[in-house]
């Protein structure tokens, strides 16, 4: 039913409305930070695929609002270090998209995003293109915040 809900939720605005007002993006928010693994990770793609703009414009910011709370970064933020390489890219490209709003870096840090980033960057037997963009994200976001020290 995820995998089903992650095609639909890749649709147009009204469509992602309409499974916003069913309750769909409830569902696959409550099956983040509770359901097992693969059900976990399908839930993660329909999320990634509510708060995308389906005309590639980048995140819509109030399907942003509505579906990233600290929980669900937290969630994704654990994806981070499982096993799951492509849960592991899907959860960084969450976290770009919530490092790109305002107070995005800061919000991140709180759910422990730096440190998973840090250590997808300096662990070995990670995947090199997961390692890369870590390393984009970590550089682009947080680089920043310590030079205005």
């Amino acid at each position: 039913a995820a995998w089903c809900a992650s095609s639909m939720m890749a649709g147009n605005v009204a469509q992602k409305a309409q499974l916003s007002q069913q309750g769909i993006v409830n569902a696959m928010l409550t099956l983040m930070s509770g359901a097992i693994s693969d059900v976990r990770n399908e839930a993660a793609s329909a999320i990634y695929n509510y708060v995308c703009d389906p005309n590639g414009q980048g995140a819509d910011p109030e399907r942003v609002k509505e579906a990233l709370s600290e929980e669900v970064l937290t969630s994704f933020v654990a994806v981070l270090t499982g096993p799951n390489i492509e849960a592991a890219r899907v959860a960084l490209d969450v976290l770009h998209i919530a490092l790109s709003q305002p107070g995005g870096a800061t919000y991140v840090e709180r759910c422990g995003g730096m440190e998973a980033l840090d250590n997808l960057i300096y662990m070995n037997g990670h995947d090199e293109t997961l390692k890369e963009k870590a390393a984009f994200l970590s550089d682009t976001y947080f680089f920043n915040c310590f030079i205005n020290l």
